[in-house]
């Protein structure tokens, strides 16, 4: 496999061609891809990753990294770059249904999303201590694995969705309110709630 260079700590590793020719940037583990160095900002505020001006929260979506103003002059040039009619927005071939994309570049995308937020999994369960916080059961298929919120009057928003859009800081303070478990800890955890607190348990099939 060819070698190339960690952007973020300049070490030397082995990649897939095919996955060199689908990423722009090269990062050697989990780590340097999310915990990158931030420019420290004011309590409120966030700075753009396209004008890389600090602006209040409230000029940000709920998880965008862009301001308002450069999102829509981003989404306003994208749309003049369009090829024509009829034809994929990335690569350029015949579209067989009225859309931006092809099917493959759906795919290809799809595929992107699928192994960034498996990335993100991985990091947030290792940060959590790597095995269950209730029977100790500890493997290597993270997807085993399930966050459950010590106080679900705190569940503002799911773990699943900040690992898909939120920013590490904030998977790092949603993990805070959450305990590691195991998928059968964590059904057994809900059940014992649904009875302490008198709810209907819906009964097993016989």
């Amino acid at each position: 496999m060819p070698q190339v260079t960690c952007e973020r700590c300049g070490k030397q590793f082995e990649k897939p061609a095919s996955r060199i020719a689908s990423s722009k940037r090269h990062y050697c583990r989990v780590e340097c891809r999310f915990e990158g160095c931030k420019i420290p900002t004011a309590p409120g505020n966030k700075r753009c990753s396209i004008c890389k001006q600090e602006k209040p929260k409230s000029d940000f979506g709920q998880f965008a990294t862009r301001c308002r103003p450069c999102d829509v002059k981003r989404w306003t040039e994208a749309h003049k770059r369009k090829i024509k009619p009829g034809l994929c927005n990335k690569c350029g071939c015949a579209l067989e249904t009225a859309s931006y994309l092809c099917t493959a570049c759906k795919n290809r995308h799809s595929r992107w999303q699928r192994q960034r937020y498996k990335e993100k999994k991985e990091l947030a369960v290792i940060h959590k201590g790597g095995e269950c916080e209730r029977c100790g059961f500890r493997t290597e298929h993270f997807s085993v694995y399930d966050f459950h919120h010590k106080d679900p009057k705190e569940k503002d928003i799911l773990i699943t969705q900040l690992l898909r859009k939120g920013s590490w800081e904030k998977i790092k303070k949603g993990l805070e309110k959450c305990l590691l478990l195991c998928s059968n800890c964590h059904r057994v955890v809900h059940e014992t709630e649904y009875e302490r607190d008198g709810r209907k348990v819906v009964p097993k099939a016989p």
